[in-house]
């Protein structure tokens, strides 16, 4: 007959936002599902289209760091920034103060994707709604990154949190290009298993036997 047709892909997953919750992802396969959906915006791009509410809860994770984002074909330009509270910290400066986003905006959207991934932590944390998005207005984001991947890291992410859109990456995949160049100097790991298991009690913290040089230190403090 007429009657229309929906096919949904089966597609074994869960999404971004909750493994952030559960678990600490590692730097390679950060960087693994950073490039999926680097690839993924810059298409819809390509096509004409700008996603304008690009967030962890809108990506599905499957086997091998496949990745979906399952909300592509919403308008979410129309819809007010007020009824997206609850995703503030990931929406663009031009998409709160209800100006017409471009691909820059899914951009800026990406980094702070990019920077909790890899630095652990909120880019723009406040302690609350009005917080934030006063930090987001003006682009003043955490300088945690200093301690990760130093000036030149924070001089990466400066540059696509820009307030101005025309001063941020051509693309996506330019973007995270400049930030695999950085040195990633890991020295927030523990910090970052302990984030996440203040988010989850009963998530176990993966702690390794103790090195010969470490179990020499522990007891000389014990004298």
């Amino acid at each position: 007959g007429d009657s229309p047709i929906l096919v949904l892909e089966d597609f074994e997953s869960v999404s971004l936002a909750a493994r952030l919750q559960k678990e600490v992802i590692q730097a390679k396969d950060a960087f693994v599902i950073l490039r999926h959906l680097a690839t993924a915006v810059d298409q819809l791009h390509a096509f004409g289209m700008v996603h304008g509410a690009l967030r962890p809860s809108g990506i599905l994770i499957g086997q091998d760091l496949n990745l979906r984002i399952i909300d592509w074909m919403v308008d979410w330009n129309t819809v007010p920034a007020e009824y997206l509270r609850e995703v503030a910290e990931y929406l663009s400066p031009e998409r709160l103060t209800n100006l017409h986003p471009g691909p820059a905006a899914d951009q800026f959207s990406f980094a702070t994707i990019a920077y909790r991934l890899l630095v652990g932590r909120s880019a723009f944390p406040g302690e609350g709604l009005a917080e934030k998005l006063f930090r987001l207005r003006y682009s003043l984001f955490d300088d945690a990154v200093f301690g990760e991947m130093g000036s030149a890291g924070h001089a990466v992410f400066a540059r696509a949190f820009s307030f101005d859109p025309s001063q941020r990456f051509e693309s996506c995949s330019a973007f995270l290009s400049e930030i695999e160049k950085v040195p990633q100097q890991r020295i927030y790991e523990e910090t970052r298993l302990l984030d996440v298991a203040e988010e989850q009690d009963d998530y176990p913290i993966p702690i390794g036997p103790a090195t010969p040089e470490e179990q020499s230190n522990s007891g000389a403090g014990r004298g």
